[in-house]
């Protein structure tokens, strides 16, 4: 499958989503690492 050709404007706007996603994911991590969120906790807001 070959990948959708995309926009410099497209390229840059996923690029930033995805940093914004990583970010999220990163900082969701240290929550759980650092006990102040259960893993329980994160499914429940996953659902």
């Amino acid at each position: 499958m070959a990948l959708p050709v995309m926009t410099v404007e497209q390229r840059a706007k996923a690029l930033a989503k995805a940093a914004e996603a990583r970010t999220a994911r990163r900082a969701l991590l240290a929550e759980v690492a650092s006990g102040a969120v259960s893993v329980a906790e994160v499914v429940e807001r996953s659902g």
